[in-house]
């Protein structure tokens, strides 16, 4: 009779050994909700070895001792109400509150306190025939209730508090499972089933709620941004000072482009298990570039722990390609001081990576300064959210004349901000890049190549002998599969030919871009837009690009020019000689930006530029003014 009656236990245990294993071998976060579960385990394990005992000493009560039974079966019940608080104990950690322990909850705590006292020293009965045995008395139901209770409670809890969908539903299901259980247990009390119950309900938050690879990150071998997400609200919560401590690597992009993706990520959970190694400090890979970890104390006390990981991060790497160098920084950020919630450390993370480049050192703590400069930028990024929705943006217009034609036959489209009072006047080197980084950068051009578009026609630009107005693009834009149907359809609302657009590209994008640039420009060279290269001689100065893609245009920057015209230019005068023969041979025309002075005006015409632009002509100017200036030179 005994090994029929334990048949639910012996399938309950091979599912719990499995998951034992299972468990044992994931990663785990350092969590309140992991470590109830962790208890949840152990105390359905008791509970599985007890609910067998029981078994057998009920069946075999003629040759057990009394005393034994006795203790069995009031072990298993303490066992099993515990299980219960657990359960309802574990959902409250996953509501994220702050004290599991206080006025509010305490209350709920008493049933099973109370619970407990009566099962010590209530009465218990056992039944016992030929063909099944089993135990029953008002403890048996007043344990059933209470672990229905605290099911109960964890649905309710569930409800009312913060939690995702999924994790809601995950909790209601296994409840109910239980609660369906206990009416079961309680019209059949010869069928065992509160053993296998407890194992479902463990196993069912296991898959739903605590499998370890909601955290793991497969491609670095450590946690994912998810788990740092979590973490860092546990840090918080204890409002004590910790370090968090970001290693970036800067040359990452370089290094996937170079030895190809596998190695790029090999390379990551090298660098993982160093840092895990180092620090003692579990690792989080929050994106493709970047490992993070959290560390207790002071700056101070963490600051060693950076400056090895620094020392080691900078030297070679090995992969299957060879030896490989990595550039990198640690950005440290004190919290609470300088991060007072999840939030707040996760943005300002993202902006001390995007300043990485920087910094000269190998380690980079926060500070106000750093601070200040996040809040300009959020500032800006404000004001140019603003700008897109109200028409916040003015383009002004530089001209530029025809060193052959004696005239000025085009223009350069510059965008300005019209917000000059919240945080004064920005400049685009600052807006521009900001737009970029927010995603707002595609927006932004959309609204200038409108502006652009309808200037040419509204004011006939045309029949006043402007060929042409220089647009630029940005890095994204030009990367952007969207970007000529984008411009086909504005120019087409507009009615402008798109042969009076000159599209301009700085090397730096060009480089970036790569095959996606190169499409956009088929594509758009066949509506009829032509290309200019903007600020040659800045940047990667890839020579080689001028050939592949093919430029209408080449504009000299002013970096090349005003060096000649010093004391000691000779040098060069002799490079910008050079470069201009280079171009002028390769048929395509050139654009000298930022002329100041006659002296340099006589220069560049000397050396066959074709096009000059610059203060010595006019500065950028509004539309009105634009036009006015142009109607006075034509």
């Amino acid at each position: 009779m005994f090994s029929v009656d334990i048949r639910f236990q012996l399938a309950s245990a091979v599912f719990l050994i499995i998951l034992i294993v299972k468990y044992a071998a994931g990663r785990r976060l350092p969590i309140l909700p992991a470590r109830v579960f962790t208890a949840l385990l152990v105390t359905c394990s008791l509970n599985l070895i007890f609910d067998i005992s029981t078994v057998y000493t009920v069946t075999h009560l003629d040759s057990v001792s009394p005393w034994l039974n006795e203790f069995l079966h009031r072990g298993f019940f303490i066992v099993l109400d515990t299980l219960g608080l657990l359960d309802y104990i574990y959902v409250l950690s996953l509501g994220h509150r702050k004290k599991l322990f206080s006025a509010r909850t305490i209350p709920f705590f008493l049933p099973y306190v109370l619970s407990i006292i009566y099962t010590c020293f209530g009465k218990i009965y056992y039944h016992v025939e030929p063909e099944h045995a089993y135990s029953y008395g008002s403890p048996v139901f007043v344990i059933f209730g209470c672990v229905s209770f605290y099911m109960l409670m964890a649905i309710i809890t569930a409800i009312i508090s913060p939690l995702s969908n999924e994790k809601r539903r995950a909790v209601i299901i296994g409840a109910c499972l239980w609660i369906c259980t206990t009416i079961f247990q309680a019209v059949f009390p010869a069928i065992f089933v509160s053993g296998i119950a407890s194992v479902a309900l463990v196993f069912f938050i296991y898959l739903s709620l605590e499998n370890p690879r909601e955290f793991h990150d497969a491609d670095a071998g450590c946690f994912n941004d998810h788990a740092f997400h979590v973490m860092s609200e546990e840090f918080f919560r204890k409002n004590k000072e910790f370090q968090s401590l970001a290693v970036v690597i800067t040359n990452f992009d370089y290094i996937m482009s170079k030895n190809g993706h596998d190695a790029g990520y090999t390379l990551i959970r090298k660098l993982a298990r160093y840092i895990e190694a180092t620090t003692s400090c579990h690792v989080y890979h929050i994106r493709g570039n970047t490992l993070t970890i959290m560390a207790k104390g002071s700056l101070n006390s963490v600051y060693p722990l950076a400056q090895r990981i620094s020392e080691r991060l900078c030297s070679e790497w090995e992969c299957e390609s060879g030896g490989v160098l990595l550039e990198g920084v640690i950005n440290i950020i004190s919290c609470p001081k300088f991060a007072k919630n999840m939030d707040e450390l996760h943005d300002l993370i993202s902006f001390m990576a995007s300043e990485s480049g920087k910094t000269d050192s190998g380690i980079c703590t926060a500070d106000e300064e750093i601070i200040n400069r996040r809040k300009k930028v959020a500032a800006v990024t404000e004001i140019i959210r603003k700008a897109i929705a109200e028409d916040g943006f003015n383009v002004v217009y530089q001209p530029i004349y025809s060193v052959k034609e004696q005239k000025f036959c085009s223009a350069e489209a510059l965008v300005r901000l019209k917000d000059t009072e919240t945080v004064g006047y920005i400049s685009p080197d600052l807006f521009i890049p900001i737009a970029e980084k927010s995603g707002l950068i595609g927006k932004v051009g959309e609204i200038v190549f409108e502006k652009v578009c309808s200037c040419i026609k509204s004011n006939a630009l045309v029949k006043h002998g402007i060929k042409y107005i220089e647009v630029n693009l940005s890095g994204l834009q030009c990367s952007d599969p969207g970007l000529p149907s984008d411009l086909g359809a504005i120019l087409e609302k507009t009615g402008v030919n798109p042969k009076l657009i000159n599209l301009e590209i700085t090397e730096t994008a060009a480089i970036e871009s790569g095959t996606a640039l190169s499409k956009n420009m088929r594509t758009l060279r066949k509506m009829g837009c032509s290309f200019s290269m903007d600020d040659f001689g800045t940047g990667y100065s890839n020579l080689s690009k001028i050939a592949e893609i093919n430029y209408d245009l080449i504009k000299l920057d002013k970096s090349l020019v005003t060096p000649c015209m010093k004391r000691g230019g000779k040098n060069s005068y002799v490079i910008l000689k050079s470069v201009a023969e280079m171009i002028s041979r390769l048929g395509i025309k050139m654009v000298a930006e930022g002329v100041e002075t006659a002296e340099e005006l006589n220069m560049l015409e000397n050396l066959g530029i074709d096009y000059i632009q610059g203060y010595y002509f006019s500065r950028p100017l509004n539309e009105e003014d634009f036009v006015q200036f142009i109607h006075d030179h034509e």
